[in-house]
């Protein structure tokens, strides 16, 4: 992923927008001025807009005239009809040392591929840390952008997914058919 993964303390003004997906989940998108702060699959209105006023302490704006917005959608617009598989956006994360530490390795999984809870913990330096791990992608503020998705349990089920099992799943076989995809080959001259 080609996200530009900022720490630091959500400010104002915040912004949101609703994308709807295929999978039939409404996909919610908040930024502040500098950058996405949170991304919320399978979750109402008015429960994004609640946990933002929890996050954040700040009210939220609708907006669809938002630069930062617009591109957010547009690129999960793409990445969910399987035409993107790495997001070009600023990303602010707030959490812990753990969390953060955690969330930059899910970064490195790539498109179309996962890991295990253990395999996680192991590459942030956690060896053991697998139920930690899950604690740290429950609470991932940026689902889909920090790919909470490709991890999953060491015997391959799913796992838990805030946005729902159903989009979880979604996700993983949409990476998987567009990695499967034959490529077109060059045509010689």
């Amino acid at each position: 992923m080609q996200v530009d993964l900022l720490e630091g303390l959500i400010s104002g003004p915040l912004r949101y927008a609703g994308l709807p997906t295929p999978s039939g989940a409404t996909v919610w998108i908040a930024a502040d001025a500098e950058a996405i702060v949170r991304i919320a699959p399978g979750c109402n209105e008015r429960e994004f807009l609640a946990e933002l006023r929890r996050l954040s302490g700040l009210r939220a704006e609708r907006s669809s005239d938002e630069r930062l917005l617009r591109e957010a959608a547009r690129q999960l617009d793409e990445y969910l009809a399987g035409r993107r598989q790495r997001f070009e956006l600023p990303v602010k994360l707030s959490g812990s040392a753990f969390q953060l530490r955690v969330w930059r390795v899910l970064t490195r999984i790539p498109y179309g591929e996962t890991r295990s809870y253990g395999e996680v913990a192991a590459a942030a330096g956690i060896p053991g840390g697998a139920r930690a791990v899950g604690g740290a992608c429950r609470a991932n503020p940026v689902a889909i952008l920090v790919p909470c998705h490709r991890v999953v349990r060491s015997d391959g089920a799913l796992g838990g997914y805030g946005g729902g099992l159903r989009l979880k799943q979604f996700l993983l076989d949409l990476e998987r058919q567009v990695t499967a995809a034959p490529r077109p080959r060059p045509t010689a001259r």
